[in-house]
Protein backbone atom coordinates (compact mmCIF):
# COMPACT_ATOMS: atom_id res chain seq x y z
CA UNK A 1 0.00 0.00 0.00
CA UNK A 2 1.67 3.37 -1.11
CA UNK A 3 1.24 5.92 1.44
CA UNK A 4 2.84 8.97 2.41
CA UNK A 5 5.31 6.85 5.21
CA UNK A 6 6.42 4.69 2.23
CA UNK A 7 6.81 8.07 -0.02
CA UNK A 8 8.68 9.95 2.42
CA UNK A 9 10.93 6.66 2.80
CA UNK A 10 11.93 6.95 -0.89
CA UNK A 11 12.67 10.85 -0.68
CA UNK A 12 15.23 9.97 2.50
CA UNK A 13 16.85 7.72 0.16
CA UNK A 14 18.55 9.71 -2.82
CA UNK A 15 21.21 11.53 -2.07
CA UNK A 16 21.18 14.63 -0.21
CA UNK A 17 23.92 15.96 -2.74
CA UNK A 18 21.42 15.11 -5.43
CA UNK A 19 18.99 16.71 -3.96
CA UNK A 20 20.46 19.73 -3.03
CA UNK A 21 21.74 20.14 -6.98
CA UNK A 22 18.21 19.99 -8.01
CA UNK A 23 16.32 22.54 -5.55
CA UNK A 24 15.25 25.47 -7.15
CA UNK A 25 14.01 28.28 -5.14
CA UNK A 26 10.53 29.32 -6.16
CA UNK A 27 7.15 30.10 -4.95
CA UNK A 28 5.34 27.50 -2.78
CA UNK A 29 2.93 25.18 -5.11
CA UNK A 30 -0.55 26.04 -4.73
CA UNK A 31 -2.45 22.72 -4.42
CA UNK A 32 -6.25 22.77 -4.72
CA UNK A 33 -7.85 20.68 -1.75
CA UNK A 34 -11.97 20.16 -2.60
CA UNK A 35 -14.00 22.59 -1.20
CA UNK A 36 -16.75 20.73 -0.15
CA UNK A 37 -15.73 17.48 1.86
CA UNK A 38 -17.09 14.01 0.59
CA UNK A 39 -17.33 11.15 2.81
CA UNK A 40 -17.72 8.59 -0.31
CA UNK A 41 -14.14 9.55 -1.05
CA UNK A 42 -12.91 8.61 2.59
CA UNK A 43 -15.02 5.46 2.50
CA UNK A 44 -13.11 4.16 -0.44
CA UNK A 45 -9.85 5.14 1.50
CA UNK A 46 -11.38 2.84 3.64
CA UNK A 47 -12.42 0.38 1.43
CA UNK A 48 -8.94 0.12 0.34
CA UNK A 49 -7.07 -0.49 3.26
CA UNK A 50 -9.73 -3.74 4.18
CA UNK A 51 -7.01 -6.42 5.00
CA UNK A 52 -6.85 -9.11 2.57
CA UNK A 53 -6.99 -12.49 5.11
CA UNK A 54 -5.91 -15.68 4.59
CA UNK A 55 -8.94 -18.51 4.34
CA UNK A 56 -8.02 -19.49 7.74
CA UNK A 57 -8.86 -16.07 9.48
CA UNK A 58 -11.66 -15.57 7.36
CA UNK A 59 -13.02 -18.17 8.83
CA UNK A 60 -12.62 -17.01 12.29
CA UNK A 61 -13.83 -13.60 11.42
CA UNK A 62 -16.99 -15.08 9.63
CA UNK A 63 -17.88 -17.88 12.96
CA UNK A 64 -17.58 -14.32 15.32
CA UNK A 65 -20.19 -12.24 13.07
CA UNK A 66 -22.31 -14.78 12.89
CA UNK A 67 -22.96 -15.15 16.44
CA UNK A 68 -23.92 -11.90 18.22
CA UNK A 69 -23.75 -12.85 21.33
CA UNK A 70 -20.24 -14.91 21.22
CA UNK A 71 -17.48 -13.90 23.61
CA UNK A 72 -14.75 -11.97 20.96
CA UNK A 73 -11.98 -14.87 21.40
CA UNK A 74 -8.20 -13.67 21.61
CA UNK A 75 -7.38 -15.25 17.95
CA UNK A 76 -9.65 -12.44 16.48
CA UNK A 77 -8.14 -9.50 17.91
CA UNK A 78 -4.74 -9.52 16.07
CA UNK A 79 -7.21 -9.81 12.58
CA UNK A 80 -9.35 -7.17 13.89
CA UNK A 81 -5.90 -4.93 14.32
CA UNK A 82 -5.56 -5.46 10.67
CA UNK A 83 -8.87 -3.00 10.26
CA UNK A 84 -7.00 -0.27 11.52
CA UNK A 85 -6.79 1.86 9.06
CA UNK A 86 -10.00 0.97 7.52
CA UNK A 87 -12.16 1.99 10.75
CA UNK A 88 -9.69 5.11 10.89
CA UNK A 89 -11.16 6.11 7.49
CA UNK A 90 -14.73 4.91 8.95
CA UNK A 91 -14.67 7.21 12.08
CA UNK A 92 -13.13 10.57 9.32
CA UNK A 93 -15.95 9.75 6.96
CA UNK A 94 -18.22 9.69 10.22
CA UNK A 95 -17.96 13.80 11.03
CA UNK A 96 -18.21 14.49 6.95
CA UNK A 97 -21.77 15.33 6.32
CA UNK A 98 -22.05 15.13 2.29
CA UNK A 99 -22.13 11.68 0.52
CA UNK A 100 -21.93 11.32 -3.44
CA UNK A 101 -21.29 7.78 -4.69
CA UNK A 102 -20.74 9.91 -8.07
CA UNK A 103 -22.88 6.79 -9.69
CA UNK A 104 -23.86 6.92 -12.98
CA UNK A 105 -27.59 6.70 -13.09
CA UNK A 106 -27.58 7.35 -17.07
CA UNK A 107 -26.01 3.56 -17.65
CA UNK A 108 -30.00 1.83 -16.26
CA UNK A 109 -29.54 -1.91 -15.49
CA UNK A 110 -25.42 -1.62 -16.60
CA UNK A 111 -25.46 0.66 -13.14
CA UNK A 112 -22.30 -0.41 -11.47
CA UNK A 113 -22.44 -0.34 -7.54
CA UNK A 114 -19.08 -2.29 -6.27
CA UNK A 115 -19.30 0.35 -2.93
CA UNK A 116 -22.35 -1.89 -1.88
CA UNK A 117 -20.91 -5.17 -1.06
CA UNK A 118 -17.59 -3.76 0.40
CA UNK A 119 -19.78 -0.83 2.19
CA UNK A 120 -21.73 -4.30 4.08
CA UNK A 121 -18.59 -6.55 4.59
CA UNK A 122 -16.85 -3.33 6.68
CA UNK A 123 -20.04 -2.46 8.61
CA UNK A 124 -20.09 -5.86 9.79
CA UNK A 125 -16.33 -5.75 11.13
CA UNK A 126 -17.25 -2.99 12.70
CA UNK A 127 -20.13 -3.87 14.60
CA UNK A 128 -18.08 -6.98 15.72
CA UNK A 129 -15.31 -4.56 16.78
CA UNK A 130 -17.97 -2.82 18.73
CA UNK A 131 -18.59 -5.85 20.46
CA UNK A 132 -15.18 -6.47 21.33
CA UNK A 133 -14.98 -2.90 23.46
CA UNK A 134 -18.35 -2.97 24.54
CA UNK A 135 -16.99 -6.82 26.30
CA UNK A 136 -13.84 -4.77 27.18
CA UNK A 137 -15.65 -1.90 29.08
CA UNK A 138 -14.04 0.57 26.41
CA UNK A 139 -17.68 1.79 26.11
CA UNK A 140 -17.32 5.31 24.68
CA UNK A 141 -14.79 4.00 21.53
CA UNK A 142 -17.32 1.21 21.00
CA UNK A 143 -20.28 4.19 20.74
CA UNK A 144 -18.02 5.86 18.33
CA UNK A 145 -17.35 2.40 16.14
CA UNK A 146 -21.01 1.51 16.36
CA UNK A 147 -22.13 5.68 14.79
CA UNK A 148 -19.38 5.54 12.61
CA UNK A 149 -21.30 2.20 10.88
CA UNK A 150 -24.87 3.69 11.11
CA UNK A 151 -23.18 7.07 9.47
CA UNK A 152 -22.10 4.55 6.71
CA UNK A 153 -25.37 2.80 6.10
CA UNK A 154 -27.33 6.16 6.13
CA UNK A 155 -24.49 7.54 3.46
CA UNK A 156 -25.41 4.25 1.54
CA UNK A 157 -29.07 4.64 1.28
CA UNK A 158 -27.97 8.94 0.06
CA UNK A 159 -28.61 7.09 -3.06
CA UNK A 160 -32.30 6.88 -4.03
CA UNK A 161 -32.14 2.99 -4.92
CA UNK A 162 -33.81 0.48 -3.69
CA UNK A 163 -30.31 -1.93 -3.15
CA UNK A 164 -29.17 0.84 -1.24
CA UNK A 165 -32.24 1.19 1.23
CA UNK A 166 -32.52 -2.37 1.58
CA UNK A 167 -28.66 -2.30 2.41
CA UNK A 168 -28.93 0.50 5.12
CA UNK A 169 -31.66 -1.31 6.78
CA UNK A 170 -30.21 -4.63 7.37
CA UNK A 171 -27.01 -2.63 8.94
CA UNK A 172 -28.69 -0.35 10.98
CA UNK A 173 -30.62 -3.10 12.31
CA UNK A 174 -27.46 -4.95 13.33
CA UNK A 175 -26.16 -1.86 14.67
CA UNK A 176 -29.54 -0.49 16.33
CA UNK A 177 -29.64 -4.18 17.95
CA UNK A 178 -26.26 -4.48 19.23
CA UNK A 179 -26.71 -1.09 20.92
CA UNK A 180 -29.86 -1.82 22.48
CA UNK A 181 -28.18 -5.01 24.56
CA UNK A 182 -25.83 -2.71 26.13
CA UNK A 183 -27.88 0.23 26.69
CA UNK A 184 -28.11 -0.36 30.32
CA UNK A 185 -24.63 -0.60 30.90
CA UNK A 186 -23.84 3.17 29.50
CA UNK A 187 -23.35 5.92 32.05
CA UNK A 188 -26.09 8.57 32.09
CA UNK A 189 -23.56 10.93 30.08
CA UNK A 190 -22.78 8.23 27.46
CA UNK A 191 -26.30 7.72 27.02
CA UNK A 192 -26.99 11.71 26.43
CA UNK A 193 -24.34 11.70 24.02
CA UNK A 194 -25.79 8.68 21.97
CA UNK A 195 -28.71 10.34 22.04
CA UNK A 196 -27.39 13.78 20.81
CA UNK A 197 -25.56 11.88 17.92
CA UNK A 198 -28.30 9.94 16.57
CA UNK A 199 -30.04 12.73 15.89
CA UNK A 200 -27.19 14.43 14.11
CA UNK A 201 -27.33 11.03 11.52
CA UNK A 202 -28.61 12.34 8.18
CA UNK A 203 -31.79 11.25 6.42
CA UNK A 204 -32.11 8.40 4.04
CA UNK A 205 -33.98 8.67 0.63
CA UNK A 206 -37.77 7.06 0.69
CA UNK A 207 -39.04 3.63 -0.77
CA UNK A 208 -41.33 5.75 -2.89
CA UNK A 209 -38.08 8.68 -3.78
CA UNK A 210 -35.91 5.35 -4.79
CA UNK A 211 -39.13 4.06 -6.96
CA UNK A 212 -39.38 7.20 -9.01
CA UNK A 213 -35.62 7.42 -9.70
CA UNK A 214 -35.52 3.92 -10.72
CA UNK A 215 -38.52 4.46 -13.15
CA UNK A 216 -36.66 7.34 -14.69
CA UNK A 217 -33.48 5.51 -15.03
CA UNK A 218 -34.73 2.15 -16.75
CA UNK A 219 -37.58 4.60 -19.00
CA UNK A 220 -34.73 6.82 -20.10
CA UNK A 221 -32.70 4.24 -20.68
CA UNK A 222 -34.53 1.67 -22.95
CA UNK A 223 -35.74 5.01 -25.20
CA UNK A 224 -31.90 5.24 -26.01
CA UNK A 225 -31.28 1.61 -26.22
CA UNK A 226 -34.80 1.33 -28.45
CA UNK A 227 -33.76 4.17 -30.78
CA UNK A 228 -29.92 2.63 -31.35
CA UNK A 229 -31.08 -0.97 -31.94
CA UNK A 230 -33.31 1.30 -34.31
CA UNK A 231 -30.63 2.89 -36.30
CA UNK A 232 -28.39 -0.51 -36.51
CA UNK A 233 -30.88 -2.25 -37.85
CA UNK A 234 -31.11 0.30 -40.71
CA UNK A 235 -34.33 1.15 -42.27
CA UNK A 236 -36.57 -2.15 -42.27
CA UNK A 237 -36.20 -2.65 -38.55
CA UNK A 238 -37.39 -6.17 -37.31
CA UNK A 239 -39.82 -5.80 -34.28
CA UNK A 240 -38.78 -8.95 -32.93
CA UNK A 241 -34.95 -8.40 -32.88
CA UNK A 242 -35.88 -4.79 -31.60
CA UNK A 243 -37.92 -6.28 -28.58
CA UNK A 244 -35.34 -9.48 -28.36
CA UNK A 245 -32.32 -7.12 -28.13
CA UNK A 246 -33.99 -5.09 -25.56
CA UNK A 247 -35.02 -7.90 -23.56
CA UNK A 248 -30.92 -9.06 -23.80
CA UNK A 249 -29.66 -5.83 -22.70
CA UNK A 250 -31.27 -6.48 -18.96
CA UNK A 251 -29.95 -9.66 -19.09
CA UNK A 252 -32.88 -11.72 -20.29
CA UNK A 253 -32.44 -13.64 -23.18
CA UNK A 254 -35.91 -13.76 -25.51
CA UNK A 255 -36.02 -17.16 -27.34
CA UNK A 256 -37.98 -16.30 -30.58
CA UNK A 257 -37.61 -20.07 -31.68
CA UNK A 258 -38.41 -22.25 -28.77
CA UNK A 259 -39.36 -25.63 -28.46
CA UNK A 260 -42.40 -26.96 -29.91
CA UNK A 261 -43.18 -28.60 -25.98
CA UNK A 262 -42.33 -24.88 -24.58
CA UNK A 263 -45.99 -23.58 -24.58
CA UNK A 264 -45.50 -20.51 -22.70
CA UNK A 265 -42.70 -20.03 -25.20
CA UNK A 266 -44.67 -20.57 -28.28
CA UNK A 267 -47.35 -18.48 -26.81
CA UNK A 268 -44.51 -15.56 -26.54
CA UNK A 269 -43.33 -15.61 -29.93
CA UNK A 270 -46.32 -15.44 -31.57
CA UNK A 271 -47.25 -12.51 -29.37
CA UNK A 272 -43.87 -10.82 -30.32
CA UNK A 273 -44.44 -11.78 -34.47
CA UNK A 274 -47.49 -9.31 -33.86
CA UNK A 275 -45.48 -6.00 -32.04
CA UNK A 276 -44.89 -2.82 -33.80
CA UNK A 277 -42.11 -0.47 -32.66
CA UNK A 278 -45.38 1.55 -31.59
CA UNK A 279 -46.19 -1.11 -29.07
CA UNK A 280 -42.87 -1.28 -27.57
CA UNK A 281 -42.99 2.36 -27.12
CA UNK A 282 -46.07 1.26 -25.35
CA UNK A 283 -44.45 -1.62 -23.32
CA UNK A 284 -41.32 1.19 -22.61
CA UNK A 285 -44.62 3.73 -20.92
CA UNK A 286 -46.46 0.92 -19.56
CA UNK A 287 -42.95 0.18 -17.37
CA UNK A 288 -43.10 4.68 -16.74
CA UNK A 289 -46.78 4.00 -15.90
CA UNK A 290 -45.98 1.27 -13.47
CA UNK A 291 -43.34 2.32 -12.00
CA UNK A 292 -44.96 5.84 -11.05
CA UNK A 293 -47.95 3.97 -9.46
CA UNK A 294 -45.78 1.83 -7.24
CA UNK A 295 -43.63 5.03 -6.06
CA UNK A 296 -47.43 6.34 -5.08
CA UNK A 297 -48.01 3.25 -3.14
CA UNK A 298 -45.20 3.63 -1.65
CA UNK A 299 -45.92 7.44 -0.26
CA UNK A 300 -48.80 5.98 1.15
CA UNK A 301 -48.71 6.06 5.25
CA UNK A 302 -47.57 2.30 6.18
CA UNK A 303 -51.00 0.48 7.45
CA UNK A 304 -52.51 1.49 3.72
CA UNK A 305 -49.89 0.31 1.83
CA UNK A 306 -49.81 -3.76 1.61
CA UNK A 307 -53.19 -3.83 0.33
CA UNK A 308 -52.70 -1.73 -2.44
CA UNK A 309 -49.23 -3.82 -2.87
CA UNK A 310 -50.81 -7.13 -2.84
CA UNK A 311 -53.47 -6.07 -5.40
CA UNK A 312 -50.49 -4.35 -7.95
CA UNK A 313 -48.20 -7.37 -7.64
CA UNK A 314 -51.71 -10.05 -8.50
CA UNK A 315 -52.25 -8.18 -11.55
CA UNK A 316 -48.09 -7.96 -12.45
CA UNK A 317 -48.54 -11.92 -12.21
CA UNK A 318 -52.08 -12.32 -14.20
CA UNK A 319 -50.25 -10.48 -16.89
CA UNK A 320 -47.55 -13.60 -16.20
CA UNK A 321 -49.70 -15.48 -17.99
CA UNK A 322 -49.22 -13.76 -21.24
CA UNK A 323 -52.95 -14.77 -22.17
CA UNK A 324 -53.09 -11.47 -24.87
CA UNK A 325 -51.03 -8.51 -26.16
CA UNK A 326 -52.67 -6.05 -23.48
CA UNK A 327 -50.66 -8.79 -21.41
CA UNK A 328 -47.70 -8.67 -23.20
CA UNK A 329 -48.17 -4.47 -22.76
CA UNK A 330 -46.78 -4.82 -19.57
CA UNK A 331 -43.70 -7.23 -20.66
CA UNK A 332 -41.16 -5.24 -19.61
CA UNK A 333 -42.82 -4.62 -16.33
CA UNK A 334 -42.96 -8.10 -15.67
CA UNK A 335 -38.74 -7.87 -16.56
CA UNK A 336 -37.40 -5.05 -15.06
CA UNK A 337 -40.03 -4.09 -11.85
CA UNK A 338 -38.92 -5.32 -8.86
CA UNK A 339 -40.72 -7.04 -6.02
CA UNK A 340 -41.73 -4.08 -4.07
CA UNK A 341 -43.60 -6.00 -1.09
CA UNK A 342 -40.15 -7.14 1.03
CA UNK A 343 -38.53 -3.42 0.45
CA UNK A 344 -41.58 -1.89 1.92
CA UNK A 345 -41.73 -3.90 5.00
CA UNK A 346 -37.99 -3.27 6.08
CA UNK A 347 -38.72 0.54 5.17
CA UNK A 348 -41.36 0.14 7.59
CA UNK A 349 -39.49 -1.97 10.35
CA UNK A 350 -36.36 0.40 10.05
CA UNK A 351 -38.69 3.78 10.57
CA UNK A 352 -40.04 2.08 13.89
CA UNK A 353 -36.92 0.12 15.19
CA UNK A 354 -35.04 4.15 15.15
CA UNK A 355 -38.01 5.08 17.09
CA UNK A 356 -37.54 2.29 19.85
CA UNK A 357 -33.93 3.06 20.33
CA UNK A 358 -35.23 6.18 21.29
CA UNK A 359 -38.08 5.12 23.29
CA UNK A 360 -35.30 2.80 24.86
CA UNK A 361 -32.93 5.60 25.99
CA UNK A 362 -36.00 7.98 27.21
CA UNK A 363 -37.27 4.66 29.23
CA UNK A 364 -33.82 4.54 30.85
CA UNK A 365 -34.01 7.94 32.10
CA UNK A 366 -37.97 8.67 32.99
CA UNK A 367 -39.29 5.01 32.96
CA UNK A 368 -41.34 3.07 31.15
CA UNK A 369 -44.87 5.94 31.60
CA UNK A 370 -42.51 7.72 29.59
CA UNK A 371 -43.30 5.71 26.39
CA UNK A 372 -45.14 7.15 23.41
CA UNK A 373 -47.29 6.02 20.54
CA UNK A 374 -45.81 5.49 17.21
CA UNK A 375 -48.03 6.54 14.10
CA UNK A 376 -51.14 6.11 16.61
CA UNK A 377 -50.31 2.72 18.24
CA UNK A 378 -48.73 1.98 21.90
CA UNK A 379 -45.46 0.63 21.93
CA UNK A 380 -45.79 -2.31 24.41
CA UNK A 381 -43.13 -2.56 27.54
CA UNK A 382 -42.18 -5.98 29.11
CA UNK A 383 -39.38 -6.17 31.82
CA UNK A 384 -36.57 -8.69 31.28
CA UNK A 385 -34.12 -10.13 34.19
CA UNK A 386 -31.59 -7.49 33.02
CA UNK A 387 -33.25 -5.27 31.09
CA UNK A 388 -36.98 -4.62 29.12
CA UNK A 389 -38.10 -5.88 25.79
CA UNK A 390 -40.06 -2.89 23.79
CA UNK A 391 -42.83 -4.51 21.21
CA UNK A 392 -44.46 -2.57 18.77
CA UNK A 393 -47.15 -4.03 16.21
CA UNK A 394 -47.03 -2.76 12.28
CA UNK A 395 -48.68 -3.50 9.35
CA UNK A 396 -45.56 -5.94 8.47
CA UNK A 397 -45.62 -8.00 11.91
CA UNK A 398 -44.28 -7.04 15.24
CA UNK A 399 -41.11 -5.32 15.81
CA UNK A 400 -38.92 -5.64 19.21
CA UNK A 401 -36.11 -4.37 20.65
CA UNK A 402 -34.32 -6.12 23.67
CA UNK A 403 -33.04 -3.79 25.74
CA UNK A 404 -30.09 -4.93 28.07
CA UNK A 405 -29.86 -9.09 28.26
CA UNK A 406 -32.87 -11.80 28.95
CA UNK A 407 -30.63 -13.62 31.68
Amino acid sequence: MTNLLILGSLISGLSSTHLRAEVVPQSPAVVKVATVPNAAVIYWQAFYAIPNLTEEQKKVLEAAISSDKAPVSDELKPILAQYRIAFHEMQRARHVTSCDWQLDMSAGPELLLPHVQKLRDLSRVSLLRARQRFAESEKDAAIDDVLATLKMARDCASSPLLISILVDASIEKAAIDLLARQLPALTKDQQDRLEKELALLPPTVTVATAIQWEGEIFGTWLKRKLEAEIRQQGNSPSTEKLFAALCLSMGVPCNLDPKPEDRQGQRLAELIKTLSIADIDAQIKQLSDDFNTLAQIASLPFDQRKAKVDAFEKSIEAARQLKDKADLKRCLTITVLPSIGNVITREEQLHIRRQLLEQALRVLREGENSLTPIDGKMVRYQKMANGFELNFSSSSGDVILKVGTEG
